[in-house]
């Protein structure tokens, strides 16, 4: 028998979810003075309810957000939850909003420059997981290649990756939020840069196994550069991965931020935004809810029992997104279509030979429709300057 309440209920819940929860009851307990828990429970149930309720408005009078009281809250309500009390109904008024999120359409162009702001391979492919993959910062930061589900996966295009239910990161900590099995894809782009930087550990002779972390870094205690070979170099960390974001975005000039009302500095374009992007990508595509979710690793209806998604489902579905998930400045097929129009145009005109090649040459290696309109006017003012 466990006698002690608060062991009793950890022992129910999620090592995540307790992560969060732990956070908030030591507050709780601080804030009403309580040294030993087991007396709340011989509160009544108005009593307790009121306790919870109280413990949620000093949150939101001390500046916690309507998001981290609601938290707050729930905590309290699980604590009574599992050790055989049920507390009142939970009002709307409890229920979290996100307050400081994100308030600009990312788009593909913006996505491009940021990847391209970010300086290495393996940073660039850590954040491409997150805007162009989908996933939680921590979760790139926890993969080994055994996570690796496509064979040859250096050169298929479409890579797919197996997320077990418990994805332990270096600390010993599950970083799979919901405790789900589930996989998730990248496209072949953001596999190139994976691929480089195995190669360069390989090349500085790492011995790489199943049991590799998919991303190391070569820095140990914060700044000392060593050996891929040492075994003291653990993989990136999620806060890395945010940082990079965080000031790629202010590199690019998309950044901006906002003060919360405990006075942090709380900036709109982050790691987690990469999530909304990857979303609104895959629904403007017309990929299935269920299938999105299930590649966001999010918990579908009767924990997913009904939803197991193949692979080739995986791979049809990301196909069926690649014109939006690719790492260019925009959907390839509109970049075609107005390079078509462009060499249609340049047959009407009366150019030499000599300049007509030179000018089809200008529009099919442009990037972009911006690049490729720019060209043209340089191209249209040299030929007017003559």
């Amino acid at each position: 028998m466990i006698g002690d309440p608060v062991e009793r209920w950890k022992l129910r819940i999620s090592a995540s979810a307790w992560e969060t929860y732990d956070l908030y009851w030591s507050k709780f307990l601080e804030m009403n003075k309580i040294k030993n828990p087991s007396e709340l429970l011989n509160l009544s149930v108005r009593d307790a309810s009121d306790l919870a309720a109280e413990f949620h408005a000093r949150l939101i009078r001390e500046g916690y957000s309507r998001h981290s009281a609601a938290s707050g809250y729930t905590a309290v309500r699980s604590f009574f939850a599992y050790n055989g009390m049920r507390l009142e109904k939970m009002s709307r008024k409890f229920s979290g909003k996100t307050e400081y999120q994100i308030d600009r359409d990312i788009s593909q162009r913006d996505v491009f420059n940021l990847i391209e702001a970010v300086k290495n391979y393996r940073d660039k492919a850590a954040v491409s997981f997150c805007f162009v993959g989908g996933q939680r910062e921590s979760i790139p930061c926890a993969l080994k290649l055994k996570h690796i589900y496509t064979p040859d996966w250096e050169n298929a295009p479409v890579v797919i990756f197996n997320v077990p239910p418990i994805l332990l990161n270096e600390n010993g900590e599950n970083v799979n939020k919901e405790e789900v099995k589930y996989r998730f894809a990248i496209l072949n782009d953001v596999a190139r840069y994976v691929k480089l930087h195995l190669e360069d550990r390989k090349a500085k002779r790492e011995v790489l196994t199943p049991e590799s972390w998919l991303f190391r870094t070569r820095m140990i205690a914060g700044k000392t550069r060593i050996s891929f070979r040492d075994s003291r170099i653990l993989p990136i960390t999620g806060d890395w991965i945010n940082n990079l974001v965080v000031h790629a975005a202010v590199k690019i000039g998309i950044q901006s931020y906002t003060e919360t009302r405990k006075g942090k500095r709380q900036a709109f374009v982050h790691a987690h935004s990469g999530r909304t992007y990857f979303k609104k990508q895959l629904r403007l595509a017309g990929v299935d809810t269920d299938l999105r979710d299930f590649l966001m690793g999010h918990k579908l209806a009767y924990d997913g029992a009904y939803d197991k998604f193949s692979p080739q489902e995986i791979i049809a579905a990301m196909e069926q997104a690649r014109q939006r998930l690719m790492l260019t400045p925009e959907p390839t097929s509109e970049l075609e279509r107005n390079k078509q129009m462009a060499l249609m145009a340049t047959k009407i005109l009366r150019l030499p030979d000599v300049e007509r090649t030179r000018l089809e040459q200008i529009i099919l290696q442009a990037q972009s429709t911006e690049e490729l309109n720019r060209a043209l006017d340089e191209f249209n003012g040299g030929e007017k300057r003559k």
